[in-house]
């Protein structure tokens, strides 16, 4: 029985340090140096809607993700996944995490397919995109 007891403890240990490396409010675009920006919220990635959404708010995303800022944050990106979680995000630029600016929560059906924030990274001048599959710079 207390093999069994210590085989659980080792179980809900491995399912606690899982859940723990996932942040609430932590972001990551879907590419590496640009792409379509998730953000962790209530316990799952979904992307962010574009509704309110202003340039520097990609430069503290850029910042949250060790880069200069953002060269563009744009919007009105096309994905066929709508799995928003936020939407009318408002940042003034010395936040260190996205959900210290204030946000809206997504209700279901308020943004359409094309309403994704997509955002290129910065870093000493140079704009970092993805060419083939491999990071590229731009001056």
């Amino acid at each position: 029985m207390a093999k069994i007891s210590r085989i659980i403890q080792l179980i809900l240990l491995i399912i606690c340090l899982q859940r723990s490396t996932q942040n609430e409010g932590q972001v990551r675009l879907t590419n590496e140096f640009s792409g379509l920006l998730e953000v962790f919220y209530d316990g799952e990635w979904g992307y962010v809607c574009d509704d309110g959404w202003q340039e520097i708010n990609g430069d503290v995303v850029c910042n949250i993700l060790g880069y200069d800022g953002a060269i563009s944050s744009s919007i009105r990106q096309y994905s066929s996944d709508v799995n928003y979680r936020l939407n009318f995000i408002n940042c003034n630029g010395n936040e260190t995490d996205l959900l210290d600016c204030s946000y809206g929560l997504y209700t279901t059906g308020y943004c359409s397919v094309n309403e994704h924030v997509y955002i290129s990274m910065m870093e000493n001048g140079a704009m970092y995109v993805m060419m083939d599959g491999r990071k590229s710079t731009e001056t």
